[in-house]
């Protein structure tokens, strides 16, 4: 597999620069987030040994479940997500420096080499730009009602020590957290392009 050229997000692992995504986005801190961050674009991850001290649940949902959902609930509901123009993460700017463009596109679509779903979403309320749609709205509303359904599909599981996780890109959430001082948690994260296939 090809792994992506990504900047690292962890902190005990690469010092970053002044970049935007870094200290507006914030993806690395110790709140509660729903991401597939769905402004990671990467197909497959692989994060490893995330060992906070108290809290740091990880929630996973696959996204052909959340699919299913949103088809049965209202067949329109795909037909607006899989728009061109759904879903759109702005530019990473400071002053005259472009760092990543803005990127658009939907958030249901066909991987044409594999012929497998591939899904782009965020919960985020900030830096995120949805299509200005009623049915786009009542979508993403839907989605996030079953992602926050305790009685839901939803897969909630906390990392021990030396544990991991490798999939294809899922929904996935984190609760927040308390680091030990002592002993801070660490995650080690791989993007590739490629997906994981049977």
């Amino acid at each position: 597999t090809r792994p992506y050229n990504s900047t690292c997000f962890i902190p005990a692992l690469c010092k970053m620069q002044k970049a935007y995504h870094w200290r507006i986005f914030t993806p690395a801190n110790n709140q509660t987030i729903w991401p597939l961050q769905w402004w990671i674009i990467a197909p497959a991850f692989s994060p490893a040994a995330m060992i906070p001290n108290t809290g740091g649940e990880n929630a996973l949902l696959d996204p052909e479940l959340a699919y299913i959902h949103l088809r049965d609930e209202r067949p329109d509901f795909i037909t607006a997500l899989m728009h061109p123009d759904c879903l759109t993460i702005p530019a990473n700017q400071i002053s005259d420096d472009d760092i990543r463009p803005a990127r658009t596109g939907p958030v249901f679509s066909i991987n044409p080499a594999s012929g497998r779903l591939h899904m782009r979403f965020t919960a985020r309320k900030r830096h995120v730009i949805w299509r200005d749609d009623a049915t786009t709205h009542a979508a993403v509303d839907c989605l996030l009602e079953m992602l926050n359904d305790p009685a839901g599909p939803v897969i909630r599981y906390r990392l021990g020590p030396g544990e991991g996780l490798i999939s294809n890109n899922v929904l996935h959430n984190r609760t927040a957290f308390d680091d030990d001082p002592a002993a801070p948690r660490l995650l080690y994260r791989a993007r590739f392009h490629d997906e994981i296939v049977n």
